[in-house]
């Protein structure tokens, strides 16, 4: 993970603490890395099974499931992270995905582009900044490389934060 990424995150995590979170699409364990100080448990879904070997390896998870992230249940989490996740279903399936989640706090980050010249293939849509806002998400855009090399490649996040509603 990026050391922008981090210092961003982290940032944004001061002062908050959890009870439980759910760090959806988890994959080698970097984003659990940053919330594991801020919640008192810790648990990590990915579908993908040697992702989530080097997550174990981190030691930083209570739990550790195999799954999709849109069939996961969210009822025990106070607060979800999704780092660089979102962005790997389509936009629909995002929307449901974030509507399942609910009023709890939850933390997003994921690409920005100037223009989406060369994306991950991976990559199923990019998220801007008014989508986000839209659905209750105070967020900030972070470029980490000169401008123009922005319109080329991948150069930055976006951090989306929604407050917990009760």
């Amino acid at each position: 993970m990026h050391n922008m990424i981090q210092r961003v995150v982290k940032n944004a995590l001061k002062g908050r603490r959890f009870s439980s979170s759910i760090d959806v699409g988890c994959g080698t364990g970097d984003g659990g890395v940053l919330a594991r100080p801020h919640t008192n448990y810790l648990v990590g879904v990915d579908p993908n099974t040697s992702a989530l070997r080097e997550a174990h390896r981190k030691e930083v998870y209570d739990e550790l499931y195999v799954g999709d992230m849109r069939n996961f249940p969210f009822d025990s989490a106070d607060s979800v992270f999704m780092f660089d996740s979102l962005e790997h279903i389509s936009k629909a399936e995002g929307y449901r995905l974030l509507e399942k989640i609910g009023h709890r706090f939850t933390m997003i980050t994921t690409p920005w582009w100037s223009t989406p010249v060369i994306s991950d293939p991976s990559h199923k849509c990019v998220w801007s900044e008014r989508e986000l806002n839209e659905v209750g998400f105070s967020t900030l855009a972070y470029s980490f490389m000169p401008d123009f090399l922005m319109y080329i490649i991948y150069g930055g996040i976006i951090l989306g934060v929604r407050e917990r509603h009760v």
